[in-house]
C-alpha cells in the first residue's frame, strides 16, 4: 500500500478492452491494476476508441461506472478522424472535475483528450504525468500525418511536454532519442512498462492452434505478435522465411494481431511472390487465450522493426519461454543483449543477418530452451508489478511533492 493514497485522474483515449489499439492498452491495464493496489483512488477518462461492437454498447457515455473497487471508468463520445478523438464532451468534464483529483496522468500526445486535459492542468494548476507511448519518436512523428503532427507540435505539444511534472519514458533509448529530436531538456523519468505475468504461470498445452490452422507437426514456427503495421518490419520477417525455406528448413510464419491499413493485403502478395504463401497463416486479431495459445504453439518470435519504444509483445514471448529475435531498433533491446536474455540483430544487417540468427536459434534445440528460459527470468525481474510498483510509487510522489511546493 502507498503510505499516501492519491486521487488519480488517467486519461486515455482508449482503454481495455480495446486490443486493438496494440501493446499500450495492456501497460496502461496493467499500470491501473498498480496503481489501485497501491492503494490509489483511480478514475480514468477514456472513448470508445478501439471497442468492438459489443463492448461499444455497453458503453455508457458521459457516466462514471465503478469497475473495480478504486477504479471508475467515464467513456465520453468522440467524432471524427479516430486517431484524434475529437470530443467536447471530454474537455467539459475535464473543466468540471480535473481539480477533484490529485494528479493527472496522460497516455499519449496527438489526441484530443490529452491535449485538453494538459491545458486544463496548466490552467488549474494541476500536476500531470505523460506517458508518450513511442508516439515522439522522429520516425513516428513522420511516417504518419508528418506535416500536421509537426504543426501540433510546434504549437501544442512542445508546451504539453515541457510543463508536464513528468515525461515518462519506457526506455533510455527513448528518453535519449526523443529528447535529442525534439531538441527539448525535459522532466523525464526512466520506468519501464508493467506486464502482468500471472497469466503466463499456467499456460494450455501446444499443439491446438497448428491443429486448427494446418500447420504441419513437422515445421518450425515462426511468431510476429502485434499490429499488422509498417514499423514492425513484417516484409524483413517474410523475407526471413523465405530464405530459411530455400535453404531446406520446415518453416512457417505465424502472424497474430490485427491489420493497420490495408497493409496485409500487400503482404499477401509479398508472400505470393515469394513463393511461400501456402507457409503464412494471418489469424487476424485474437482473444488473449488464443494468444497464448498463439505463443505455446511457436518455436522463434521474430521481431525486425523499424522503431518501437519498449516492445510489450517481446516480454509476453520472454514470459512464454519463447526466445526472442529482435532488432536493435527496439526500445529493450540493450537491456536484452547485456542479460543475454534474446537475441538482438542489427537492423542494417537485413533479412540476412536475422535469417542467420534464427536458423542458429532453430538448429540448436538446448540453446533455444536456454533462450527461452533466460528470457523468462529476465521478464519477470524486470517488468512485472513487484519489480516496477515501486518506481512508479516514488514517481507519483514526486511530481505532486514539487507542485504543491510550488505552489506555496
Amino acid at each position: 500500500m502507498s503510505e499516501v493514497a492519491l486521487k488519480i485522474l488517467q486519461v486515455s483515449p482508449a482503454y481495455y478492452p480495446a486490443i486493438c489499439i496494440g501493446g499500450p492498452i495492456f501497460s496502461t491495464l496493467a499500470l491501473s491494476k498498480s496503481l489501485v493496489a497501491s492503494g490509489h483512488a483511480l478514475t480514468t477518462l477514456t472513448t470508445p476508441l478501439g471497442l468492438n461492437q459489443q463492448d461499444t454498447a455497453e458503453v455508457e457515455l458521459g457516466r462514471s461506472v465503478q469497475i473495480t473497487r478504486g477504479h471508475a471508468i467515464v467513456y465520453q463520445p468522440y467524432s471524427g478522424y479516430a486517431h484524434f478523438t475529437w470530443s467536447p464532451p471530454t474537455l467539459r468534464w475535464l473543466r468540471q472535475h480535473a481539480k477533484e483529483f490529485d494528479l493527472l496522468i496522460l497516455h499519449g500526445v496527438w489526441n484530443f483528450p490529452l491535449l485538453a486535459a494538459a491545458w486544463i492542468c496548466q490552467r488549474q494548476s494541476i500536476p500531470y504525468v505523460l506517458y508518450p507511448h513511442g508516439t515522439l519518436y522522429r520516425d513516428t512523428v513522420t511516417l504518419r500525418s508528418g506535416l500536421k503532427k509537426r504543426i501540433m507540435l510546434a504549437l501544442f505539444v512542445r508546451r504539453m511536454l515541457r510543463r508536464a511534472a513528468r515525461v515518462v519514458f519506457t526506455t533510455s533509448d527513448e528518453a535519449q532519442k526523443v529528447q535529442a529530436f525534439l531538441g527539448l531538456k525535459l522532466s523525464a523519468s526512466i520506468v519501464p512498462n508493467i506486464v502482468d505475468h500471472s497469466e503466463f504461470e499456467s499456460l494450455p498445452t501446444r499443439g491446438s492452434l497448428r491443429r486448427e490452422l494446418g500447420i504441419p507437426a513437422d515445421s518450425s514456427v515462426l511468431l510476429h505478435l502485434g499490429r499488422i503495421a509498417t514499423k514492425k518490419g513484417l516484409n524483413t520477417t517474410l523475407d526471413v522465411l523465405a530464405r530459411l525455406r530455400v535453404a531446406g528448413r520446415k518453416v512457417s510464419l505465424l502472424i497474430v494481431g490485427g491489420d493497420e491499413g490495408g497493409l496485409q493485403a500487400q503482404l499477401e502478395l509479398q508472400a505470393q511472390r515469394l513463393g511461400i504463401e501456402a507457409h503464412v497463416y494471418f489469424t487476424g486479431l485474437l482473444g488473449r487465450q488464443q494468444t497464448l495459445q498463439a505463443l505455446v504453439d511457436s518455436d522463434v518470435f521474430i521481431l525486425p522493426s523499424l522503431s518501437e519504444n519498449f516492445g510489450m509483445a517481446v516480454v509476453e514471448a520472454m514470459l512464454a519461454s519463447v526466445p526472442v529475435v529482435i532488432s536493435d531498433h527496439v526500445g529493450l533491446a540493450p537491456d536484452v543483449a547485456s542479460a543475454a536474455a534474446g537475441v538482438v540483430v542489427p537492423l542494417s544487417g537485413g533479412a540476412a543477418a536475422f535469417t542467420d540468427a534464427v536458423g542458429k536459434l532453430l538448429d540448436m534445440d538446448e540453446y533455444r530452451r536456454e533462450l527461452g528460459a533466460a528470457g523468462r527470468y529476465f521478464a519477470i525481474a524486470n517488468y512485472s508489478n513487484s519489480a516496477v510498483s515501486g518506481r512508479v510509487e516514488s514517481l507519483l510522489k514526486d511530481a505532486v511533492m514539487e507542485a504543491r511546493h510550488a505552489l506555496r
